[in-house]
């Protein structure tokens, strides 16, 4: 059994490191800029997409909620996350495309199974959408992939979440999470929606009369407010604070810097390869990509919090084994902090409530 977990283990490290050959590989092949919710090409590092206000009234507004996207690279694809509530129809539609763009759109469960075909009608430069009918509650995935060979210039478009049937009635909720946190679920019994990125305002489309949101967030306690919406109104919710769970705020790994979410994404991990492929040594540099720089630095450069893959021995340097660890974590898919972990750390899904 020893055996066999050891082989399994050490495939699964073969495996991590065949991609990242492969990534870098595509990287140097390049000849577009990426957009700026990059590296976004797996269900993994999906980026969350707000629910947007598609009422011709909030158009060009603070509540436009459309992402700006490209197919900047040979095999690039864009995966982004959303929160829906059951028996909503809901519309992912590509809009303003370029005139190279030629996207598909797949739905797709927190499992990376299908929930509806991937819809692909249009041709290049022509909008595609796919319109659906939520079966359960929960979040989900959408990815988005050019059709043929072009990539780079002129594959541009814009991204969009909306529910396509908002009554002449409906108005808004608004608020602020403290402290923001990437991902929280924002839900009531007719609306869902995740918060993005470390952004702590929301806005959220939402139909007259008395509800409660729930706040749902990874490492803190469940948060729940009534509120009253009337029509065509914006409605401001007083702050919502989350308290940590055990009172302890969630610890994120340093390597886990491009949007906190308990998951070591591909450029994080090649992050750490840097480092560990100019020899090792690193200093604190607030600069820096993640908060650190090549090289030893000063003294006064290494007062700060050390990285948290430098534990074994704890020495400003990144070992071999060191940087095998965080291979560990990432192809693991999720994290936790856990005080009797190797690191501080140990694979597997963090506590939510």
């Amino acid at each position: 059994m020893k055996v066999s977990k050891f082989f399994s283990f050490f495939f699964k490290m073969f495996s991590g490191l065949l991609l990242i050959t492969a990534s870098i590989s595509f990287s140097a092949e390049a000849f577009a800029s990426a957009d700026s919710y990059e590296p976004d090409n797996t269900l993994q590092n999906a980026k969350a997409i707000p629910l947007h206000d598609s009422r011709p009234e909030s158009a060009g507004s603070e509540y436009d909620w459309i992402q700006s996207h490209n197919f900047y690279d040979v095999g690039d694809e864009d995966w982004v996350k959303f929160y829906l509530v059951e028996g909503k129809i809901y519309t992912v539609e590509v809009k303003e495309p370029g005139s190279k763009c030629n996207a598909a759109i797949g739905i797709y469960d927190k499992f990376g199974d299908p929930v509806i075909p991937e819809e692909n009608m249009a041709f290049a430069g022509e909008k595609e959408y796919t319109q659906f009918t939520c079966k359960a509650d929960g979040i989900y995935y959408a990815r988005i992939r050019q059709i043929g060979a072009a990539y780079g210039e002129d594959t541009d478009y814009k991204l969009v979440l909306y529910i396509p049937i908002q009554g002449t009635d409906w108005g808004r909720i608004c608020g602020n999470i403290k402290p923001p946190v990437p991902n929280a679920i924002l839900s009531t019994t007719e609306v869902g929606s995740l918060s993005y990125n470390n952004i702590s305002y929301y806005h959220i489309p939402h139909p007259p009369g008395s509800f409660i949101l729930t706040v749902e967030a990874t490492g803190y306690e469940t948060c729940s407010k009534p509120f009253e919406i009337n029509e065509r109104q914006d409605t401001t919710l007083d702050d919502i604070s989350l308290k940590p769970i055990n009172n302890e705020p969630p610890k994120y790994h340093s390597a886990d810097y491009n949007s906190p979410d308990y998951e070591i994404s591909l450029s994080e991990l090649l992050r750490l390869i840097q480092i560990y492929n100019e020899g090792g040594a690193y200093h604190c540099d607030p600069k820096g990509e993640g908060g650190y720089a090549f090289g030893a630095g000063s003294a006064e450069e290494r007062k700060g919090e050390p990285h948290d893959s430098d534990y074994n021995p704890q020495d400003w340097n990144i070992s071999q084994s060191e940087l095998l660890r965080l291979i560990q974590l990432r192809t693991s898919g999720l994290y936790h902090s856990d005080p009797a972990g190797e690191d501080g750390f140990a694979p597997g899904k963090p506590k939510r409530r």
